[in-house]
């Protein structure tokens, strides 16, 4: 089909709504959506999918969402417009519940996404009357914002771009603190500001993130709900202004957040909490969270950031001694090309975490922060840093350093008169950088020494003399030492010692080297040669390939990152130090890795003369088995590539059987695909004929090796706009539209009334706003009934102050309601008969509320329900689904061993083991008996972040899970939330699962087959000597290496470089074998007696790399813990760990008296314990852990054996008793003889009676332990597990209908109309199309919330819709209003609903039913619903700014006029509707209206003014055939409205069940009644709707879709009015011309002078003096003086002043002069008016930005008149101006703007452009939509 050409004015529109980088046009954004779209395509058909779905958005046939035009392949990912939010982890109406919710707006809204809400389950609010709360807010003196802290300075809430106003709080007093400035001082007092040393102890810490803005707003208001006063500090927040990374808005500041969100949230808490009612929760919980907007994470300050200045950390461009926000003028590498980064952020203090990758790569900073990470797919997705695991593959973009030449600053110090002089280049260049490399690696500075290390053979050593002598004018002198090869060359030279000091060029200590700042500014080949004097310095070959060994590891991450810079990959490793080594301390090696990185190597850091480096430009690496640059995504580089080729038969060969044998290979994991493989692949496939994408090495691929906590250090970030990102380390690093909001409320509801009223003007001016909400009111049958029969309706609604008060009237209704007075508030009188209230009386209010204001639509709740496929699930398909879960390391025990539920997690159905007590089906008590039973289970799997509670029993047992997951008690299963210490807990009663594999771990058979066999030799041979030493190596599992291991943790030592065990003498006797066999394993090792009468068994590094591979890790006796590989070892080798652990440090205790024993294991490492704990519970033996020793001092004897204070840690015991000492004999034993004859002996001889102890735990607390990532399984049989030794219900797998999704796109309906002619089969192809395409999204979407995403994919709902219905109506020659136009819509819309079940049907046979289908087929069956893979599919959501993207109608909407004015840019264009044009143009021009033979288009524009209503019915000028057919919104009768949306309805839900509700507004004349709202409310229920929304032109206090004139009032205190008719002008009036100033500048002005003193780079103070003159309240000049008259300085700011003085006077706006020139650096440094100042342009900005208030005064700058025109007419009148083309009428405003008549102001644009459509808000001038 036809591609259409796009105007500028749709181009405008998708620039300013929904372009992304590399769209370019509207095609280029097409292609990026079809292409993310198609993603999810097999990879051979994603190029036919991606073709089909461009062709279809091309050629204007479909729009998508306006979600999915922005969002598709953004980092953010969300492509849906709206979801549903309710609490489903606490009950809806509990305070949890709520905070909740709020919670998830938030978190929902960040990424853009619409918000719908029911307020139902919320308690009414009654006559509970407010009470006095009180909270204290605290914001450090040092906070950017602490002086709009002070005076409660913000922007309106409700225009968050406006001018900063004080808003007054209700329940905060305010407190300023730390080092308080006199200013600062001065104002706290003048505004009552507390001033005091610190916040309390205990107050509450506001982090700078959404989520801990809402947590601790919820923690703030359960204080106030207690009573008790919150004291809460707000230091951590970003200032107001600060851009929000990803979301392209701005920081609301603290001031704001106080304000709006904890100052709401605690006026909630006074109007009480939960039993505030739904109102107050919507306005003072839901509505402020609206409105913020969640922050990023941060980095450490050493990253390193590729820029256009170089490599720079971020502690060199974000000042770290300054918080917050920090402009820059910065460009910085992104993996999509360079972006421009406006703005640095310092974080402060933040806790973190360290990613260390398996090359040794790090990159460290705050949970929240995101890396881009490789799936193998070959797609991309942001994961934050403590969501990322080991072996997720992050991306490291190579070859984006860049640089320019740094200039270096001269000595200027004054000299000793004795000292040498030396010269000092002005530049660094590559010999200089070569000469530091080297330095940096062999060289040394001591005092004023300055010498360099070289073999006498060497060439260094003459061409370091020649560098020196030519560089500094200095001569090297030699020191040697005899028989030593070695040569120290030495100059002593105090003043290149001060020079390099200068410019950072200075070496220090060897530990703490880092790559110097000017090299990493310098260009491409400096670097390179710095590099290479390095590793010519401290490099080495190792394998082939360069490595470098540092001893300083920031040097060893920084030579990496730079290599990368270059393009070259690089691996990082870590040595210890070797016992008899000079260096005592670690060592790092940088090794380049790869072929190409070898090859990039020599070509761009390049090898000396002479070098030794030399032998490299001889090697030639194995490509073929080279396996270090891995590409992971082998499925979506080769998938294609295979299905291209053609397979062969047997015994007969294709021509690309050679090729597939590869391809395969690579894709079942035979062979690791490299980059040199993918290039050998494609070359065969290029001589096969094949072509597949060619890798351009740009991108190397590394591993995540460990995520490792970071402690809280400094923070640092940036703002990059665009893509929102930057290169960390080289690493892709992350750095986040406000949707609507909907809130419903039942009919049934007693607070209804106060609902309907809360939006009206007066109460949101005095109670707060709610305007991000649009309101409905769920209108059942029951009420419909009530009101067809004029009977009570059985609600009693609640007062409303000044609205509504309840008025009885007794209890006999007769139909008759008399006169009731109103209430001198001015409340009216609610009804009430015998405690209800008339149906027809609330019904006539809610009309006459949507008839003033607009609000609220109605919905048929009951309708939507009965014509939902959904509805015969019952009352438990509405039970909200409360997913309770586990954090991720709770341990379970599977056929796998005891594994983390996370690990589980990855893999599919699974066998474990639940106790035999848990009740079948997860209901009742515990069944009698003991014991386990082996289950399969059918999945374990995330279920998100949540809050989460650290249960712990007093026997040692702890479990960290969701409050509402259930624990298996005596009683039953109880929520862990509700468990009180004391209350008893079932625990595992018998043995678990043990996995049957016998060899160890991959890493450990590295160790014992790898590593040995390239020991003791730097070749890859090995000597032979040490490879017999450990040719015994364990390499399976058994008792005796269990034995091994629990003996090296109770009695043994592991380190870096070794390992070791102690026996006393007695146990050296009696397991004997147990050193002789680790003797055999280790190669001997060394056995002394110690003075203690103990042997020390010792063994050196292999034996240590080999327990540390185990899992054993070098660690404090506090800090031990078993071995992960333990959890996951056969049962033997576990039975031998605890055989030798308690052999080597248990005991048997035995108690003669009580005729009692115990076996006891001491350890002041409680983690090893409870790990031990567990260990034991999988085999049947309970055991208890108590606290014998608290952590203190204790007197210990010293070396001279007198009593001193020694620090001792806590000491814990864990305990066996009862029947657990027979298993403990049975089953594990002790190897002494002694012990275990004990221990017999005492089993034998015990006394008889009560023996057996249950399996029983007594919860000691229960605790609130922050959010995790939670997880859960499914068991089917007793939906139960063990987790973590606690008998746990599993997850409740209940069907949830909260979070469900909009999942929108249109189908353009006048596409397909040609020659007057609805091409219908053309349509139903289409709809197929469409179909595809939207399911496809819900795949392709990244979902904010877990249940969001469970919900969309659990029922896979569509919205696909219409939009140019009534441009297709016109092009058919029917009239909107017409009975013929409903009956071809309905056709069409039939047409529509057959084709996309019957699309949904062909996709479920392809794809799978959703898997709700699945769950209860036999029900859909019922229900006549064929398998299909959507549960709906239809709906007309509102189109607004697509179908203005398209150039046609609005969704179901008429034509609203035949032409508009349209804002391009900054010009506006008027633009006739192509349908009025083209109708028109079919006729001769009419006399009257003719020029130059054609329509006079500027008469007829003028013709449509004159009626007032944009219509051309009452034209006679308009041909017959068009007035007939072109009917505009105000042509159609309301009702014909209401009749239109039914017929689509009814067609939508006439079979199939595949119908969502549509949106469509019904707009009334302002002289529409209230009794016609009524009647368009009953006529929509008797056609079919299932809503409908009504809006009255001037039903709000702003004029919306009107058609007539405005005029401004004289009076400048008034608002605009209506104005009659009057004839247009024929022409605008002119305004001023271009090329002259707005603003004249008279012979006198007034202003104001500042003197400013600056510091210069050389330290010297310079003096500026600022002028700024204004004219009438606004600056229009600007004078700059430096320096001396006549000197280049004082000339260039002079020339400054008077460029920035010629833009105020041609109208430039002072703030965007302010935001031009603000934060650009010059080198200066100072403060002005209490601001940094960098420069003299930062200077002008700060003076324009600081203008005194008394200047600006009331008055406005008045423009330059025109030529010819008075003054006063230009300001008062407005001036109608002719228009070119079609969609309402416009007129300029008073300031030359658009004013769009009966329009309000638009919040985007700011022209008077603003009209309703489908209940939406949508600006006709810019594009702009908003819905709510």
């Amino acid at each position: 089909m036809e591609r259409y050409f796009f105007d500028d004015h749709a181009q405008a529109i998708a620039r300013r709504q929904y372009f992304q980088e590399g769209d370019g046009d509207i095609l280029g954004m097409f292609r990026r959506v079809a292409r993310e779209i198609a993603k999810v395509e097999k990879p051979e058909d994603r190029a036919y999918w991606e073709e089909k779905f461009y062709d279809l958005m091309a050629s204007k046939r479909f729009s998508p969402g306006g979600r999915i035009l922005a969002g598709a392949g953004t980092p953010h990912g969300n492509l849906l417009n709206c979801f549903v939010q309710g609490a489903t982890q606490y009950p809806p109406e509990s305070f949890d519940g709520i905070m909740e919710v709020a919670k998830k707006l938030a978190l929902v809204t960040k990424v853009g996404g619409g918000n719908g809400v029911n307020l139902d389950p919320y308690r009414s609010k009654g006559n509970r009357q407010r009470r006095a709360v009180r909270g204290v807010a605290y914001l450090s003196a040092r906070h950017p914002d602490a002086a709009d802290f002070i005076r409660g300075l913000m922007r309106p809430p409700t225009n968050p771009e406006g001018e900063k106003v004080e808003i007054a709080l209700k329940n905060f007093v305010r407190a300023i603190y730390g080092e308080v400035s006199p200013e600062l001082r001065a104002l706290a007092e003048r505004y009552g500001v507390l001033v005091v040393q610190e916040p309390p102890p205990g107050a509450i810490q506001v982090p700078d993130d959404m989520g801990g803005i809402v947590e601790a707003a919820k923690e703030a208001t359960a204080l106030a709900l207690k009573g008790l006063e919150p004291h809460v500090d707000f230091s951590l927040l970003r200032p107001e202004g600060a851009p929000i990374r990803g979301s392209g808005g701005t920081s609301s500041g603290p001031v704001s957040f106080l304000m709006e969100i904890f100052d709401n949230f605690l006026e909630w808490a006074a109007l009480g909490g939960e039993e505030a009612g739904p109102v107050a929760t919507l306005r003072y919980v839901y509505a402020p969270v609206l409105r913020v907007v969640r922050q990023g994470g941060c980095l450490h300050p050493d990253t390193l950031v590729h820029t256009d200045r170089g490599t720079l950390r971020l502690r060199e461009i974000v000042d770290p001694f300054r918080k917050g926000w920090q402009r820059h003028t910065l460009s910085v590498a992104t993996d999509q090309g360079w972006r421009f980064s406006p703005e640095g952020y310092n974080n402060g203090i933040a806790p973190t975490l360290r990613i260390v990758l398996e090359n040794g790569l790090e990159v460290q900073g705050t949970p929240n922060h995101k890396l881009k990470v490789l799936r193998e797919d070959g797609s991309r997705e942001w994961v934050e840093l403590q969501h990322l695991k080991p072996g997720d593959w992050v991306i490291w973009v190579l070859d984006e350093h860049t640089g320019t030449p740094v200039q270096l600053a001269p000595l200027d110090e004054p000299l000793h008169p004795n000292a040498t002089p030396i010269r000092t280049p002005h530049l660094l260049t590559e010999e200089l950088a070569f000469l530091l490399g080297f330095l940096w690696g062999e060289g040394f500075v001591s005092g004023d020494r300055i010498g360099l290390s070289v073999h006498e053979d060497e060439p260094m050593r003459e061409e370091a003399k020649r560098l020196f002598r030519e560089l500094f004018g200095l001569e090297l002198r030699e020191e040697s030492k005899s028989r030593d090869k070695s040569v120290t060359l030495v100059v002593r030279s105090a003043p290149l010692v001060a020079w390099l000091r200068k410019n950072g060029l200075l070496k220090g200590k060897a530990r703490e080297l880092e790559v110097p700042r000017a090299i990493r500014q310098s260009p491409r080949p400096v670097l390179g040669a710095f590099l290479r004097g390095l590793f010519e310095a401290d490099g080495s070959i190792a394998a082939g390939y360069p490595m470098l060994t540092t001893a300083s590891r920031r040097l060893a991450q920084d030579v990496m990152v730079l290599l990368g810079g270059l393009g070259i990959p690089s691996k990082l490793m870590r040595y210890n130090p070797l016992p008899g080594r000079f260096s005592k301390a670690e060592h790092y090696r940088v090794r380049v890795v790869t072929a190409k990185g070898l090859e990039r190597y020599l070509e761009r850091v390049g090898i000396p003369q002479g070098s030794r480096f030399e032998a490299l430009l001889a090697t030639k690496p194995d490509t073929r088995r080279e396996s270090s640059w891995p590409l992971p995504h082998v499925k979506g580089l080769l998938g294609s590539l295979l299905e291209a080729t053609q397979a062969g038969r047997k015994g007969y060969p294709s021509p690309h059987t050679a090729l597939r044998k590869d391809l395969l290979r690579y894709m079942r994991g035979e062979r690791q695909l490299t980059a040199t493989g993918y290039t050998l692949v494609l070359e065969k496939a290029h001589h096969a004929g094949l072509s597949a994408p060619e890798f351009e090495f740009k991108e190397y691929y590394v591993r995540v090796a460990s995520v490792e906590e970071g402690g809280s250090i400094l923070t640092l970030d940036l703002s990059v706009e665009d893509n929102h990102t930057y290169l960390a380390n080289g690493l892709v690093s992350h750095n986040t539209r406000r949707g609507a909001g909907m809130a419903t409320l039942s009919i049934e509801h007693p607070d209804l009334l106060d609902f309907l009223t809360a939006k009206d003007l007066d109460r949101e001016k005095a109670e707060g706003d709610i305007s991000t909400f649009n309101i409905s009111v769920l209108v059942t049958e029951a009420f419909m009934k009530a009101l067809e029969e004029d009977a009570l309706w059985p609600v009693t609604p609640i007062e409303v102050p000044g609205k509504y008060y309840p008025h009885p009237l007794g209890s006999t209704y007769t139909g008759q309601i008399p006169a009731l007075p109103e209430r001198e508030d001015g409340a009216k009188p609610i009804p009430l008969f015998g405690g209800k209230v008339p149906a027809r009386w609330l019904w006539h209010e809610i009309a006459w509320h949507a008839w003033a204001t607009g609000e609220p639509g109605l919905i048929f709740v009951d309708r939507i329900n009965e014509l939902s496929a959904l509805k015969g699930l019952g009352p438990r398909y509405q039970i909200r689904s409360t997913n309770p879960c586990f954090v991720g390391s709770t341990r379970i025990p599977t056929e796998y061993g005891l594994v983390p539920i996370e690990e589980l997690a990855q893999k599919g159905s699974f066998f474990l083991v639940t106790d035999n007590r848990a009740p079948f089906g997860g209901l009742g008590r515990p069944r009698p008996g003991m014991g386990t039973t082996v289950r399969r289970a059918a999945k374990a799997f995330f279920t998100g972040v949540k809050p989460v509670v650290r249960l712990t029993t007093r026997e040692g047992l702890e479990v960290t899970l969701t409050p509402d997951h259930k624990v298996l008690t005596p009683e039953g299963y109880r929520e862990a939330g509700s468990l009180k210490p004391g209350d008893r807990i079932l625990v595992q009663s018998g043995e678990g699962l043990f996995p049957k594999e016998e060899l160890l771990p991959a890493a450990v058979l590295a160790v014992a087959q790898a590593r040995v066999a390239t020991a003791g030799s730097r070749g890859s041979r090995g000597r032979q000597d040490v490879q017999a030493q450990y040719a015994n190596l364990p390499t399976r599992w058994s008792r005796e290496l269990g034995v091994a291991l629990g003996w090296l943790l109770g009695d043994g030592y592991l380190r870096e470089d070794g390992v070791g065990f102690y026996f006393s003498r007695q146990d050296f006797e009696h397991v004997s074998w147990l050193p002789t066999l680790l003797r055999d394993w280790f190669g001997g090792g060394s056995l002394q007696e110690t003075a203690s009468s103990t042997y020390h068994l010792h063994f050196n590094r292999i034996p240590s790399e080999f327990f540390q591979a185990l899992g054993v890790k070098p660690a404090k006796a506090t800090e031990k813990r078993v071995p992960e590989s333990l959890f996951r070892a056969p049962r033997e080798a576990v039975v031998g760990f605890l055989q030798g652990l308690f052999s080597a440090d248990g005991s048997v205790q035995i108690n003669p008296h009580k005729k009692d024993a115990t076996i006891r294991l001491a350890s002041s490492s409680l983690g090893l314990l409870k790990d031990v704990q567990l260990l034991l519970l999988n085999l049947g033996i309970y055991g208890k852990i108590y606290k014998r020793r608290e952590a203190g001092l204790k007197a210990l004897p010293n070396s001279q054996r007198k009593l001193t204070l020694y620090p001792v840690a806590a000491q814990y015991e864990l305990i066996l008793g009862a029947e657990n000492l027979d298993y403990f004999a049975e089953v594990v034993g002790f190897l002494q003889k002694e012990k275990q004859e004990k221990l017999m002996a005492f089993l034998k001889d015990r006394p008889r009676g009560s023996y057996a102890k249950p399996f029983l735990a007594t919860v000691d607390r229960v605790e609130p332990a922050g959010e995790a990532p939670v997880y859960d399984l499914t068991e089917p049989v007793t939906h139960s597990l063990i987790a973590g030794g606690l008998v746990c219900h599993n997850c409740g797998e209940i069907p949830l209908t909260v979070g469900e999704p909009c999942d929108l796109g249109a189908l353009n309906l006048a596409a397909y109309v040609k020659d007057g002619e609805f091409q219908m089969e053309e349509f139903r192809r289409d709809v197929h199309t469409a179909i595809r395409f939207l399911d496809n999204v819900l795949d392709v979407n990244k979902f904010a919330l877990p249940d969001n995403e469970e919900a969309a994919k659990k029922l896979r709902r569509l919205g696909l819709g219409v939009m140019g219905l009534a441009d297709a109506l016109i092009k058919m020659g029917l009239p909107y209003s017409s009975e013929e136009a409903r009956e071809k819509v309905y056709e069409i819309m039939s047409t529509m609903r057959e084709e996309a079940i019957k699309a949904s049907e062909a996709l479920a046979k392809e794809r799978g039913v959703f898997p709700l289908y699945e769950a209860h087929r036999e029900y859909f069956e019922a229900l006549g619903i064929r398998p299909r893979r959507n549960v709906a599919l239809l709906t007309v959501a509102p189109t607004g700014t697509t179908s203005m993207l398209m150039g046609v109608s609005s969704g179901i909407e008429p034509v609203f006029s035949p032409f508009v004015w349209r804002r391009i840019g900054g010009e506006y264009k008027p633009l006739l509707h192509p349908l009025f044009v083209e109708l028109m143009e079919a006729y001769p021009p009419h006399p009257d209206y003719e020029k130059d033979g054609k329509w006079d288009w500027e008469k007829i524009i003028a013709a449509i003014q004159e009626d007032g209503h944009g219509s051309v019915k009452n034209l006679p000028f308009v041909p017959e055939a068009i007035r007939r057919v072109f009917e505009c919104a105000h042509d159609i009768h309301p009702l014909d409205h209401v009749r239109m949306q039914g017929a689509v309805q009814r067609a939508f839900d006439a079979e199939g069940y595949a119908g969502n509700s549509l949106s469509k507004t019904i707009n009334l004349p302002n002289h529409a009644t209230v009794e016609e709202v009524e009647a368009a409310y009953l006529e929509a229920y008797r056609t079919g709707c299932k809503g409908i929304t009504v809006y009255r032109d001037g039903s709000r206090e702003f004029q919306v879709l009107t058609v007539r004139k405005e005029e401004k009032k004289a009076e400048e205190d008034k608002e605009e009015a209506p104005l009659a008719s009057r004839p247009a002008p024929q022409a605008p009036s002119p305004a001023p011309q271009p090329g002259t100033p707005m603003y004249e500048r008279p012979s006198r002005l007034m202003g104001f002078t500042d003197m400013v003193k600056l510091l210069s780079p050389d330290g010297g103070k310079r003096s500026f003096l600022v002028t700024v003159n204004m004219l009438g309240g606004r600056p229009i000049e600007v004078i700059l003086t430096s320096g001396k008259a006549g000197d280049e300085a004082n000339a260039d700011s002079e020339a400054l002043g008077r460029v920035v003085s010629i833009a105020l006077q041609y109208g430039v706006p002072p703030e965007a002069i302010v935001r031009t020139l603000r934060g650009i650096n010059g080198g200066l440094y100072g403060t002005y008016q209490g601001r940094l100042v960098s420069s003299k342009a930062d200077l002008i900005a700060v003076a324009l930005e600081t203008i005194p208030e008394v200047l600006k005064g009331e008055a406005t700058a008045a423009p330059k008149a025109a030529p010819g025109q008075p003054r006063g007419g230009y300001l008062d009148e407005l001036t109608e101006v002719p228009a070119l083309s079609g969609g309402s009428l416009g007129v300029w405003g008073p300031q030359g703007g658009l004013a769009l008549a009966g329009a309000t102001k638009c919040p985007s644009c700011g022209e008077v452009a603003l009209v309703r459509e489908e209940g939406c808000y949508k600006c006709q001038a810019c594009g702009y939509s908003k819905c709510g």
